[in-house]
């Protein structure tokens, strides 16, 4: 019935009301999450996408969108999951949506959105300074049910970005599959930003888990083949005193723990590296 919908219009309207004073009120340097809180969102993300309930839009195709590596990109995760739960929510941004009074920004995460969650996801956690708690995301950040394009005018140095950059104490560039992020004008802006403000710049160096397992099998195979092999070759032989078995058995484990330790160390020392523009 009109008057129905009239009632839930003038709801919906107030209710956005509240959301832009909101936002009005928090400054943008304050329109973070914590680390943990942008891994459960991504976990909610992954059920939801396993439901099938964000499918893989006409508007902005996927083609890794069932990929569990990869996953839906931001504009369908934007759509079918940011919106819907933050308009329910008072139409604020996800970030004010869990802290209303905001937080602290300390790492600022530059990227495109053509890239999966899980994708992104993953090289958020490798390359994270172990140091910081808040980030700013843009897709959590920006209240997605108001007007974007309005938190945008004016000069771009004004911006909810620049000012949330300006606040934190590291860049994290998270590449993708599917493009350069600095195609994206945005993000060209955002590293010269960076590079005048002196930021430290972060970025997922280390290698994924399964490209690790697979260089320690490679590393491995070989030094377990010259144990089989000179085990049988020490069997064969059958020495008769343990003064010879002793410093072999010595010998072969002490040269697997030399090629173990560069292994079990590699993930630490790749997720460690930083790059700093001065």
């Amino acid at each position: 019935p009109p008057a129905l919908f009239i009632q839930q219009s003038m709801a919906a309207s107030a209710s956005l009301e509240y959301a832009r004073k909101l936002h009005e009120e928090v400054p943008p340097d304050m329109w973070c999450v914590t680390k943990r809180e942008l891994m459960e969102f991504v976990q909610d993300v992954r059920h939801a996408w396993q439901e099938g309930k964000i499918p893989n839009s006409a508007a902005c195709p996927n083609p890794h969108h069932e990929d569990p590596t990869h996953g839906p990109n931001f504009y369908q995760v934007n759509e079918y999951f940011v919106k819907p739960k933050t308009l329910e929510a008072g139409g604020m941004s996800y970030a004010l949506m869990k802290h209303p009074e905001g937080l602290p920004c300390e790492v600022f995460i530059t990227h495109a959105w053509t890239e999966g969650i899980f994708e992104f996801a993953d090289n958020v956690a490798r390359a994270w300074p172990g140091s910081k708690s808040n980030l700013y995301c843009c897709l959590l950040a920006n209240p997605q049910n108001l007007d974007i394009a309005r938190l945008l005018e004016g000069p771009p140095i004004c911006s909810p970005f620049a000012k949330a950059l300006q606040r934190s104490t590291h860049m994290l560039v998270v590449p993708n599959r599917n493009m350069s992020i600095y195609s994206r004008l945005w993000c060209v802006y955002e590293a010269y930003l960076g590079t005048r403000w002196n930021k430290i710049y972060v970025m997922p160096a280390g290698p994924t888990w399964s490209a690790l397992g697979w260089r320690c099998v490679q590393t491995i195979l070989p030094s377990t083949l010259v144990g089989i092999i000179v085990g049988l070759g020490v069997l064969w032989l059958r020495p008769t005193s343990d003064d010879l078995n002793l410093p072999l058995t010595f010998l072969l484990y002490a040269a697997l723990l030399f090629q173990l330790l560069p292994i079990c160390c590699a993930k630490r020392i790749a997720q460690s590296k930083t790059l700093r523009f001065l």
